[in-house]
C-alpha cells in the first residue's frame, strides 16, 4: 500500500511567499521536516528550488505514517508518495476486531454491557 492511500493531504501548500497553492512544484522538492499536531496530523516542509512548502497531512495509523515519514527524511517527495509502506498487521487486527463484533451479534440477546462493548469495537 501507498502512503498517498492511506493519508489525507491538506488541498493546498504555503509557499515560500506566504500564500496557498493547490499546485505547488513540491514533487520532485525534498522532506526536510516533520511537525506532530495533535495525535493525527503530521506537518511536513518540503525543500524546492524556489524556497520551503508547507503542508499537513492526517491519517488513522498516523504512529505509522510518521515513522515512516522519519525514515524517508531527505528523499524525493515524489519517492515518499510512490513508496510501499507495510500496514498488513494493522488491517488484520482491524479484522479480528470486526469479527468479534459480528460473532457477538449473532447472539439473539446481549447483555447492557455487551451492547456498549461492541458499539465501541466499531468505532
Amino acid at each position: 500500500m501507498k502512503i498517498k492511500d492511506i493519508t489525507e493531504w491538506s488541498a493546498h501548500w504555503s509557499t515560500p511567499l506566504g500564500t496557498m497553492d493547490a499546485n505547488a512544484p513540491v514533487a520532485d522538492g525534498v522532506l526536510v521536516d516533520l511537525s506532530l499536531w495533535g495525535t493525527s496530523i503530521i506537518g511536513l516542509a518540503v525543500q524546492c528550488p524556489g524556497g520551503k512548502y508547507f503542508a499537513s497531512i492526517q491519517s488513522n495509523v498516523y504512529d505509522r505514517v510518521l515513522e515512516f515519514l522519519k525514515r524517508n527524511h531527505g528523499r524525493k517527495l515524489r519517492e515518499v508518495l510512490d513508496a510501499e509502506i507495510d500496514i498488513s498487521d494493522v488491517i488484520a487486527n482491524l479484522k479480528a476486531q470486526r469479527s468479534i463484533v459480528t460473532r457477538s451479534y449473532r447472539r439473539t440477546t446481549f447483555s447492557k454491557k455487551e451492547r456498549a462493548n461492541a458499539f465501541l469495537l466499531v468505532d
